[in-house]
Formats: C-alpha cells, sequence, structure tokens
C-alpha cells in the first residue's frame, strides 16, 4: 500500500514538473534595460511595472540593468558592460537576452559597437528594442523647434529635481536631451551603424514599435503625439515615430485587439499606472511572454 502511495506521489511531482515547463524558458537569462528618466526601481514601483514578477513566475531568469535614468550613451555602456560581465563571469551564465525600452536599446547598442572589440558579442545572444529612438525622437525635436534657448533652463531643472530623486545628482540632461534628437542619432548612427542593418556584431536583433492614433486612456503621450503631428513629426507613441523604432529585423507595429494606438509607456506594463489599467485590448505581460517564447524558438 505504502510502495502504490509512493508510485503515484511520484508521478504527480512527474506531472506538475511537466506543465511548469509548459510555459518555455529562455536558454540565457534576460537582461531588462529601463529608459530615460527612471532607474529599473524607484519606492518599489518597477519600470516594466508586474513583468518582472510575472515572468519570474514562469521559471524565466530575469535581471535588471543598474544604468543611469539620465547617464549618456557612454557612461550607461559601461555600467551595461559591468552588468553583463557580472551575470556571465560571476553567476556563470554563458549570454544574456537584452530587453530594452526607449533609450535603453540606444545604451546596448552603443555599448555592443564600445566593446565589441573585447568580444562582449560572445556574451550577448539577442538584442529586443521597444520603442527606441534609433532614428531620433520626434519629441526631443520637437522641443528644440518650439522651446528658445533662454527657457532650456525649465525642463533641466525639472529633470535634475527627477534626477536628484533618484541619487543622480550631476545629471547633464539638456545634452540627453539633444543626444536624441534626430540630427543627432544620424551623426551617432554613422558611428555605431545603421539600425536598418540590425547590430553587425554576430547578435540577433529585432525591434518593435508603436504608435497613437485616436483617443487613448493614456493622455499625456496623446497630447504628446498630437502636438508633434501639428509640428508635423510623423505618426508616433508620444515620444518617438515609429518608422524611427525599426532596428533589426523589424516585428512591426504592436497594436491592441482593437484599434491601432499603444503609446510610449504603454507597452510596458507602465502605461497602467498612466492611464489607469493600461491599453485596452493589450496585454503587456502576454506579449513578453511571447516575444520570449520566441527567442526560446530561436534558440536563445
Amino acid at each position: 500500500m505504502l510502495r502504490k502511495a509512493l508510485m503515484v506521489y511520484l508521478m504527480l511531482v512527474y506531472c506538475l514538473s511537466l506543465s511548469s515547463k509548459a510555459y518555455g524558458t529562455t536558454k540565457y537569462p534576460i537582461l531588462l534595460l529601463h529608459g530615460v528618466a527612471a532607474k529599473s526601481e524607484v519606492l518599489g514601483a518597477h519600470y516594466f511595472g508586474r513583468l518582472p514578477k510575472a515572468l519570474k513566475s514562469k521559471g524565466y531568469e530575469v535581471f535588471d540593468g543598474n544604468h543611469l535614468a539620465w547617464g549618456s550613451f557612454d557612461q550607461n555602456a559601461n555600467i551595461l558592460y559591468e552588468d553583463i560581465n557580472y551575470i556571465t563571469e560571476e553567476l556563470g551564465y554563458e549570454k544574456v537576452n537584452i530587453i530594452s525600452h526607449s533609450k535603453g536599446g540606444l545604451d546596448a547598442r552603443y555599448m555592443l559597437w564600445k566593446y565589441s572589440p573585447v568580444g562582449i558579442s560572445n556574451r550577448v545572444a539577442s538584442l529586443t528594442t521597444l520603442n527606441t529612438p534609433h532614428r531620433g525622437s520626434v519629441t526631443a525635436d520637437s522641443l528644440f523647434a518650439v522651446v528658445p534657448d533662454s527657457l532650456h533652463w525649465i525642463p533641466v531643472m525639472i529633470t535634475n529635481v527627477i534626477a536628484a530623486f533618484q541619487g543622480e545628482w550631476n545629471t547633464d540632461s539638456l545634452a540627453v536631451y539633444q543626444s536624441m534628437r534626430t540630427e543627432d542619432m544620424a551623426f551617432l548612427n554613422a558611428i555605431i551603424g545603421d539600425p536598418s542593418e540590425g547590430c553587425a556584431y554576430e547578435v540577433y536583433c529585432q525591434s518593435y514599435s508603436s504608435i497613437v492614433t485616436e483617443s487613448i486612456a493614456d493622455k499625456f503621450s496623446q497630447t504628446l503625439a498630437w502636438l508633434n503631428k501639428q509640428l508635423g513629426k510623423p505618426v508616433n507613441d508620444g515620444l518617438v515615430a515609429g518608422e524611427h523604432s525599426q532596428f533589426g529585423h523589424f516585428r512591426g507595429l504592436v497594436k491592441p485587439d482593437q484599434g491601432d494606438s499603444i503609446s510610449h509607456l504603454g507597452i510596458i506594463d507602465r502605461g497602467r499606472i498612466i492611464s489607469h489599467g493600461g491599453t485596452p485590448g493589450f496585454d503587456p505581460i502576454s506579449f513578453y511572454h511571447d516575444i520570449l517564447l520566441d527567442l526560446e524558438e530561436k534558440g536563445f
């Protein structure tokens, strides 16, 4: 009787292990990179909202980048290089899969370029960018087109207060804004590589983007998108034009079940905070899970 009960118990454990693996896990851990303005975690709120916890519950290994919210490309490249060294050397993982939002994708690209001579691509399996201004931010363009030089101190002061709140005291936010203008990104791309050509460092690169074309709950992004269009800028997500987000293997515009619009913040779970529950018809957790399942199928 005891032997039979033990067999039943072992069978249950085996079945549960199979069901847990049904989620799928990537070969390499995930490194999440935040964009400008906020670090990975501020006052207990994660930049990617519920995503890290949800992905970990599905069996994925997830790490956060320690780069700065208002750091330059070079500063953040140095920090990310150390993050990847820690994950691969200290923790023993062979490579990482980078998933980045907004400026985080530019920081990652710059890091791959800067440290390519020392073989950083041997430690990065893939780079996925989401709403990253690879060819510049239309909002950065609008800021410098509309706000006179004499008034630049206003957004800089606001930014510096936010940065200081997060522990960044020597922030040059004006330079960060300038670095994401279309003309400045064209200059940078001439150095680190054309976005349409991918990473060029033996790393699998892909990108996603979204746009705002209709009324959405995220009124902040909707207003920015409208203002940018009035200034003759392309259709955008509130900060970045959809066509400027294309990098490597472009996976297309991400859309909700109904309509076309997902804002810059809506594509990450943080959009729930801005728009009281997020974008109707769009589940960011399922979206990111699908990205990881696809990476798994590709052997990453």
